[in-house]
């Protein structure tokens, strides 16, 4: 049952995929970020490598960014990178017929695979996250109001 509801998380990331065709776009700051990342990456790698340790984490792909990279250039590869990536999983969803083997192994041939995504509800969260700073105030303030109203009577 556990490789079945991987299988259906897997199914549901391609189709989600499958969606986006060629319509992806990354923010800039989202790709300046990955490029520092991947920078500081490679320079603790460069530190282990002079410092004579053992490279502990291989790079993902491969490839090292060299300091003097031009940051537009790099912010491309990973674009394209990314891009590369879409239409792997584009090729993969058409090609694996995930929701069949799914309903197979479920042994229910009308078996319908629910794709729903997460509904963040951050308004409710803020409020409950407040709630509770407000009652912990209030229980750091009681005992001392309990006291002042113990001493007037």
């Amino acid at each position: 049952m556990l490789c079945l509801q991987h299988l259906e998380r897997l199914h549901f990331a391609l189709s989600q995929a499958a969606l986006l065709k060629d319509a992806i776009e990354v923010p800039r700051d989202i790709l300046a970020y990955m490029t520092w990342l991947r920078r500081s990456e490679a320079e603790e790698a460069t530190e282990r490598l002079t410092a004579g340790l053992p490279d502990d984490e291989p790079d993902r792909d491969g490839e090292n960014v060299p300091g003097g990279t031009d940051v537009d250039e790099v912010d491309s590869s990973i674009e394209a990178g990314l891009k590369r990536l879409t239409q792997q999983a584009i090729t993969v969803h058409k090609s694996l017929p995930l929701e069949n083997l799914i309903r197979y192994f479920m042994k229910d041939p009308y078996y319908e695979l629910v794709r729903s995504v997460p509904e963040l509800r951050l308004h409710e969260l803020y409020v409950s996250v407040l709630r509770l700073r407000i009652l912990a105030e209030l229980e750091s303030i009681f005992p001392e109001i309990r006291s002042k109203v113990v001493e007037r009577k």
